[in-house]
């Protein structure tokens, strides 16, 4: 008789996917918003830190929180939740107007990060690997979940320069649109768990 199919391998990929476009968008990316807002718009660089600070302590806060909402909620929602909130933060500095717009989109953003975030991708992988220790051969293995995740923080950092030298060639449409088929690459695989 076969063995049922383990799934815990294909958490770690989803992980790794959702942790290539959460750091990417929400952590390597303000570096990317910060420069374009203040060529857009004129903006000071201390003027958009101010709503990027206000954007890391918050997150901080909510942080704290995810485990819990993970196990109360489930993974599944609180990552496409995230996903939709990413992008419409994200979606939201191609629309501001004034500064304090900033900090509505980075409101939207922060669950997003959070929910995409070193956080949930512990909470998560754990779910699978801490009642199943004996399909995990060894510390080997953890250093490979450690490593897929490492990646992803390292691609989404290639994905925004990427989607910067679109920017700086085609303009803002061919950006945006690497921007949301990434973050639809990264809901996708949440759908199949």
């Amino acid at each position: 008789m076969l063995r049922p199919r383990y799934h815990g391998w294909w958490v770690v990929f989803c992980c790794f996917v959702v942790a290539l476009y959460g750091w990417g968008f929400g952590f390597y990316g303000l570096s990317l918003y910060l420069v374009a807002l203040t060529k857009a718009h004129g903006w000071s660089a201390a003027t958009i830190s101010a709503a990027i600070t206000f954007y890391y302590v918050a997150g901080a806060f909510l942080v704290m929180q995810v485990g819990d909402t993970i196990e109360k909620r489930g993974a599944r929602v609180v990552v496409l939740t995230g996903v939709g909130l990413m992008g419409l933060g994200v979606l939201g500095f191609t629309v501001v107007q004034q500064p304090w717009h900033l900090y509505i989109a980075f409101l939207v953003m922060i669950p997003g990060w959070v929910a995409m975030g070193g956080g949930s991708i512990n909470t998560i992988i754990a779910q699978w690997f801490d009642h199943r220790r004996g399909l995990e051969p060894g510390a080997e293995w953890r250093q490979l979940r450690r490593a897929l995740v490492r990646a992803g923080l390292r691609l989404g950092n290639r994905h925004l320069r990427f989607c910067r030298r679109l920017l700086r060639r085609g303009g803002r449409g061919a950006g945006d649109a690497v921007a949301a088929g990434g973050l639809r690459a990264a809901a996708a695989p949440s759908r199949r768990t």
